[in-house]
């Protein structure tokens, strides 16, 4: 099976990404609580794809994404030998 891939690379044009972001960290309780929260919002356009047929692949810029997320992650320290951690996304 051999499959040839056609870089197109004179029709290509360079992907842009458009990104915004607001986040928080810090530490409490002498520092054996600490926290970091981000909100986030990414907008991908131009991206480069692939269309595939059985035997061969075109390069192309036919594609866009839009990204939003909150993430999230909690460590503290229970002694100095255990470390307790949670995150979300």
């Amino acid at each position: 099976f051999k499959r040839t891939v056609n870089p197109n690379a004179e029709n290509l044009v360079q992907e842009e990404l458009e990104s915004y972001e607001i986040s928080m960290n810090g530490q409490l309780f002498r520092n054996s609580l600490q926290y970091n929260a981000r909100i986030f919002v990414e907008q991908f356009d131009n991206l480069i794809s692939e269309d595939i047929n059985f035997n061969s692949a075109l390069l192309t810029n036919n594609s866009e994404s839009d990204l939003r997320g909150v993430e999230g992650e909690v460590h503290y320290r229970l002694t100095t030998d255990w470390k307790l951690s949670a995150g979300f996304s």
